[in-house]
Formats: C-alpha cells, structure tokens, sequence
C-alpha cells in the first residue's frame, strides 16, 4: 500500500481508552504508515505517539454524562479535525456519523470484538 498522508483519517470513541491496544496499536498506529491519522477517546493525554496524533476526553462520571456529554464532545473534536475520512465503533456515535454522512463526509463504522 502506497503512503498518502494527505488523506485526514479521525478515529473516535467516547467509550475506548486512548491507551485501548485494539484501537490504538491495531488500527491508529497500523494506519499512520498511510494516513495522517487522529485519534480521539477517553485519557488524560493529548500529544503525538508513534505517528498519531492524539486527543484526549476527560472520562465521564456516569453513562448519563457520557451518552449526552463525552458523545458530543468527541464528535466536536473530531469535526475540528476536518478529516476527510471518520472512523467509529460506538453505536452511541451512530446519529453523528449519519450526520457526517449528509455532511458529505465519508464514515466507517465497525465493531470491536
């Protein structure tokens, strides 16, 4: 596979951990050989880390708070990216990616097993 950094991948989740192997390792730190790739979920960093860039959510107190609050402002996060590509495994995030959608934006959803 031929590198193009141009391409803005954003992956985020308002449920995983920044430091989630599958998420982080497997997919994040796989696709910035090729990507440009963004990182957004639950942590207390924000920084670069083997080629991705990542931004850390404060974790939420409670599902309440994290369906309503952390849901929102991962999305937020990730629309300042100004990615060219989404990337979610939260089925909470579901509204916002078909907002993506409309938007015109191209969204990739799957489930971590």
């Amino acid at each position: 596979m031929e590198s193009n950094k141009n391409i803005k991948v954003c992956h985020f989740s308002s449920v995983h951990s920044i430091h989630d192997t599958r998420v982080f390792s497997r997919e994040c730190v796989s696709l910035a050989k090729y990507f440009d790739i963004t990182l957004i979920a639950i942590g207390n960093f924000s920084g670069q880390k083997q080629g991705v860039r990542i931004i850390g959510i404060p974790e939420p107190k409670t599902k309440l708070e994290r369906f309503f609050g952390t849901t929102f402002r991962v999305f937020i996060s990730a629309i300042k990216t100004e990615a060219d590509i989404f990337h979610i495994h939260d089925a909470e995030l579901l509204p916002f990616a078909l907002l993506l959608g409309l938007l015109g934006k191209k969204v990739i959803y799957d489930i971590l097993a």
